[in-house]
């Protein structure tokens, strides 16, 4: 009996400090200081991320921020995948919508041993100019023809609430074109 014991005694002992709890989890703004800065700047644009933060929503693990003298603007969201680790979203508009020279970026992050990995190609199901174009002309009414000189291009909107990413066209009114449903292992993409 006093074997088992000091068996139980020292297995207490080794499994860590007693009245201690296991550390916090990780909120969507200790993810977004530790982030890569050429993942939140195309350009590499150094900024005070604490300072450009204009939404900071840390019970629906969303954030949004902008730098004005970029331009530049940005969309963070944490998703958890079914064992509980995160994937953080993240759109960056490198032009704050300003319609001509337009440019977005859209990445799915994982941290790894203090390495951040790019998990698009993985997670997200690939939309084509194709795709794009057949689903404005179905939901608007449109006639949407692509060229050499006109293109079409995804706009992404992250959820604040809920695990849904839209998708809509860039540069015209808002109007949802795709729903990606995230699955705790990918997004489906969907129709509106």
């Amino acid at each position: 009996m006093a074997r088992r014991t000091s068996l139980a005694l020292v297995l207490l002992l080794l499994s860590g400090p007693l009245g201690h709890a296991a550390p916090a989890r990780k909120t969507i703004l200790d993810y977004f200081r530790t982030i890569p800065i050429h993942y939140l700047s195309s350009n590499g644009l150094a900024f005070d991320r604490i300072r450009s933060l204009t939404v900071q929503d840390l019970a629906n693990g969303f954030l949004k921020y902008e730098v004005s003298d970029a331009p530049l603007e940005g969309q963070v969201t944490l998703f958890r995948k079914t064992d509980g680790s995160p994937l953080v979203a993240l759109v960056i508009d490198d032009c704050g919508g300003c319609g001509e020279g337009y440019h977005q970026t859209l990445h799915f992050l994982e941290e790894h041993h203090g390495k951040w990995i790019d998990r698009i190609k993985t997670v997200l199901p690939p939309i084509t100019e194709a795709m794009l174009v057949a689903q404005i002309n179905k939901v608007t009414g449109r006639t949407v023809t692509v060229d050499q000189t006109n293109h079409v291009y995804p706009d992404y909107r992250l959820p604040q609430h809920g695990t849904t990413i839209i998708v809509q066209e860039q540069g015209n009114v808002p109007t949802p074109l795709f729903h990606l449903h995230w699955n705790k292992t990918r997004f489906d993409l969907r129709a509106p």
